[in-house]
């Protein structure tokens, strides 16, 4: 076993310890109660990371008998999604601001969600179903609602109805308030759309598992190790969120996750070498 399988085996085994404390802290909480809409909202978008770590823990090679394909592509852009869903979870679930702050950004974040679907299906020459419409103006009308009451003028509305993107926090910022560096994460970003969309032969590797090249299995491994850095932090604020489930904590779950994350501050937009993975 080459010195690069090894380690890639070895990331993977400390991701499946993070992502098994996500699956924890989603069923604990499945079926509860009484939750105000901000808990309500973090915990959907939680279970949506969780999910998209799943799927990449799914698609990603390992030493199962039968998986013999690699598609970085795929792997790519389910990592994208899940970094996605991190932020989003941190915009609307473990945020501090204020109600009417957090009002606010509820409104704008549904608003231009339902508006880049639109955008998306007229790009491609679809019509807008009728259901999307409907959907559009009511987060539209909840968009100027809240807006009003929180005494923005008729400029100030039109403005972020207009380019709701512009007021949304984004990724990079969010990012930099946890203690990454912005560029880091732009460059991440674009680091994973540029895979997703381009497919060059070199990584996008389409191989028997035993056959794969030791840079295929270090580019995996970049993705795991961004993947455990994003879920580990999501699960300690997930248990800030719900302490009540903090009791019952998969052992060594919190410290790999942090560890992980940890390793991700700092980075410069140079650094898609990724820190060391935690040994055992």
């Amino acid at each position: 076993m080459t010195d690069s399988k090894t380690e890639y085996l070895h990331t993977r085994k400390e991701y499946s310890i993070v992502l098994g404390e996500a699956w924890r802290l989603g069923t604990v909480m499945s079926g509860m109660t009484g939750l105000s809409s901000r808990h309500w909202h973090g915990a959907q978008m939680f279970k949506k990371l969780a999910a998209h770590s799943q799927t990449l823990a799914t698609i990603t090679p390992s030493d199962r008998p039968g998986q013999e394909f690699w598609d970085y592509s795929s792997m790519c852009a389910i990592t994208r999604c899940l970094i996605e869903a991190f932020y989003a979870f941190q915009y609307l679930g473990a945020s501090t601001v204020s109600e009417d702050d957090w009002r606010e950004r509820k409104a704008l974040y549904d608003y231009h969600g339902y508006l880049r679907k639109v955008q998306s299906a007229q790009e491609m020459g679809f019509e807008t179903p009728e259901r999307l419409k409907t959907s559009l103006d009511r987060a539209r009308d909840e968009m100027s609602r809240v807006c009003t009451q929180r005494g923005y003028s008729a400029r100030e509305i039109s403005d972020r109805l207009k380019k709701p993107q512009a007021f949304l926090v984004s990724d990079s910022k969010q990012g930099e308030a946890l203690g990454l560096q912005a560029a880091w994460v732009r460059t991440m970003r674009d680091y994973l759309s540029w895979f997703v969309h381009s497919l060059p032969a070199s990584i996008h590797e389409l191989a028997y598992f035993e056959a794969a090249s030791s840079s295929a299995y270090d580019s995996v491994k970049i993705l795991l190790i961004t993947a455990s850095g994003y879920l580990g932090r999501a699960n300690a604020d997930f248990v800030e969120l719900f302490p009540q489930f903090k009791a019952g904590a998969i052992d060594g779950s919190r410290e790999v996750g942090l560890f992980f994350w940890e390793g991700l501050r700092g980075l410069g937009p140079d650094a898609l070498q990724m820190p060391p993975t935690p040994r055992a």
